[in-house]
């Protein structure tokens, strides 16, 4: 009794008897969590509801492992203000104190599995470290922030230079690293780890892409990007034919094949909540969105 259940913004507390209900929308897939005090979270993805229908979704909640320690510099001095993830934990999160320590708890106790703790604060290189799940007991796991290295570069398209953003990933996860392009498209990234590193780039109007870069790159790193597509549609009733108002558009992430990849994407409100529209006409589009 007592745990926690979350889709999306929306939370419930289980019962004496262990049980809960929540309220969806419908047409759609999800990711439901749950967590307790002394309980790791337990995650249920994309679950299918049809409208007006209902599924069941159990969870079973482990004892829970908690990972704290301290973030510091290359010089041993605390970082204050880093944000910790546990990553894969889905909402697990927390921001060192002005010492540098932090405490992560609900993480699952998964013996012999690992999980990802991923460190960040701007300007500092990220620590990402493979802790491995003991089979009894808490951890303590000190991370060290360096000054990381950066990389220059400039986006364009046909028309120019976009404003647009510049993210990096390595190993598949986001960094803390990220840049704005200026009014000639150029950036600088900084506090990137050693090794190869992906660079996203995404903004309204334009199709999200990724550019690998190796490490220690010298020059420019010169980047193209096209610009987005559009949907447009209107909304009317099937029965009368004519424009229904103040209706809602969600977009849903399709599910890809094994070795696929996404070469767009959009802002997460369209995916939850989605967006409203009320012209009197029932018409909308996406206007700018990077379809």
């Amino acid at each position: 009794s007592g745990a926690t259940v979350r889709w999306t913004d929306f939370e419930t507390t289980a019962n004496a008897r262990g049980q809960y209900a929540l309220s969806v929308a419908p047409e759609a897939n999800y990711e439901v969590i749950a967590w307790a005090d002394g309980h790791g979270r337990a995650v249920r993805s994309y679950q299918e509801f049809a409208p007006g229908g209902s599924a069941r979704c159990d969870f079973v909640l482990t004892e829970e492992v908690r990972v704290w320690g301290r973030v510091r510099d290359e010089a041993g001095q605390p970082v204050a203000g880093a944000r910790v993830v546990a990553l894969g934990c889905r909402d697990l999160e927390t921001t060192t104190a002005a010492d540098g320590t932090y405490e992560l708890r609900t993480i699952p106790r998964r013996a012999g599995e690992t999980t990802r703790i991923h460190a960040e604060r701007e300007g500092l290189c990220d620590a990402l470290v493979d802790v491995e799940m003991p089979e009894s007991g808490d951890m303590e796991m000190d991370l060290v922030l360096s000054a990381g290295a950066r990389v220059r570069g400039h986006v364009q398209d046909d028309a120019g230079a976009p404003g647009v953003r510049v993210a990096a990933k390595q190993r598949g996860d986001y960094l803390g690293a990220s840049a704005g392009t200026d009014g000639a498209g150029r950036f600088t990234v900084v506090g990137l780890p050693a090794g190869s590193v992906e660079l996203e780039v995404y903004g309204g109007g334009f199709v999200r892409s990724w550019t690998p870069v190796g490490p220690a790159p010298t020059g420019n790193v010169e980047i193209t990007v096209v610009r987005a597509g559009r949907i447009r549609g209107r909304v009317v009733d099937a029965a009368t034919g004519s424009a229904v108002t103040g209706f809602t558009v969600r977009l849903i992430t399709p599910v890809l094949e094994e070795g696929d990849r996404m070469i767009g994407g959009f802002t997460s409100d369209w995916r939850e909540p989605g967006r409203i529209f009320d012209a009197p006409d029932g018409r909308w589009d996406t206007g700018r969105e990077r379809l």
